[in-house]
């Protein structure tokens, strides 16, 4: 890969021609994003050999800056299949009194949350870490007392959103006002003008039909998660595909109930009862009586029916 034919992006460039030197964590989180979801208003644009050559570099480089779990974006451009991501602006926070978090925020709070900002965030629902990755907050300015930003999504989490009209956001920032965490979709925005998809950030919808489209999208995603686990069981073996829908409607209920959590531990933990491929007994031999079969197939499934026959007959 010719690294003349990269964007002119000093942190990438740096991480894929670094070889053999310690590597910078923000940078190789900011190097990362580049060929993810973006940052600062930048994506590597990248022929598909050469974002996979790249991704596998900069995961090597994770891995030498001990930074934990690499994202799913970049173990998946690394196996040269790369997610594609919407971009959507939205107003994320303000200056203000906030008295129920003790809080007065400045200019220059705002302004130092931007400049702190060194790597994307993800974007949650009410504050809630889930498998489910929405996207991520990639780029952060100020203006006139206001932080904006931009959010890039995954077409399934753009879709889903658009579905459920749920855009109120919030974010969560450091005691000191010097990081942001996350961003998150909720139901009751601390300031109520912070939305996403807005042109007019000013803009501003009704308490109870904010509500009603988290609602919406929490339900959507607990289904998700739902479904994602039941595949996940049946293609494990722990339960049969004919206990699908049995499945499902035990995991809403728990959902409902406030346990989805246990019935998950509980699902996991069930042995591996059947393995594909060998499901199918072996054809019962002509001549052996139905109920003969089925006695050895119950108590003794290793013996061989047609060595069985054999002997009956003999």
């Amino acid at each position: 890969m010719q690294i003349e034919s990269l964007p002119e992006w000093e942190p990438l460039q740096r991480i894929l021609t670094s070889a053999g030197a310690t590597p910078d964590a923000s940078e190789v989180r900011r190097a990362a994003a580049m060929l993810g979801p973006g940052w600062s208003g930048r994506r590597a644009n990248l022929a598909k050999e050469d974002a996979q050559r790249a991704a596998q570099e900069i995961l090597r480089a994770w891995s030498d800056a001990e930074l934990g779990d690499a994202p799913a974006y970049l173990i998946q451009a690394a196996s040269g299949d790369a997610l594609e991501w919407r971009d959507r602006r939205a107003k994320l926070f303000e200056i203000g009194e906030y008295d129920d978090r003790g809080l007065r925020v400045t200019q220059e709070d705002v302004v130092r949350l931007a400049q702190s900002f060194d790597s994307p965030v993800p974007i949650l629902v009410e504050h809630v870490e889930t498998p489910l990755r929405l996207g991520y907050l990639t780029q952060v300015e100020a203006a006139g007392g206001e932080l904006f930003g931009n959010l890039a999504l995954t077409p399934e989490a753009d879709d889903l959103i658009e579905k459920s009209g749920a855009k109120s956001l919030s974010i969560s920032v450091s005691r000191d006002l010097d990081r942001i965490f996350e961003v998150s979709i909720v139901a009751n925005p601390r300031i109520e003008s912070a939305r996403l998809f807005c042109e007019d950030f000013r803009q501003t919808s009704l308490a109870k039909d904010a509500r009603r489209e988290v609602v919406m999208l929490r339900r959507e995603l607990d289904e998700a998660k739902a479904n994602a686990l039941v595949e996940s069981l049946l293609r494990e073996g722990r339960i049969a595909p004919v206990s699908r829908d049995a499945a499902m409607r035990l995991l809403a209920s728990a959902r409902a109930a406030g346990c989805f959590e246990q019935a998950e531990a509980f699902f996991t933990s069930l042995p591996k009862a059947i393995q594909f491929g060998e499901v199918a007994p072996a054809a019962k031999p002509a001549n052996l009586p139905d109920e003969v079969a089925q006695f050895y197939r119950t108590h003794f499934p290793d013996l061989d029916l047609s060595e069985i026959e054999k002997r009956r007959t003999a």
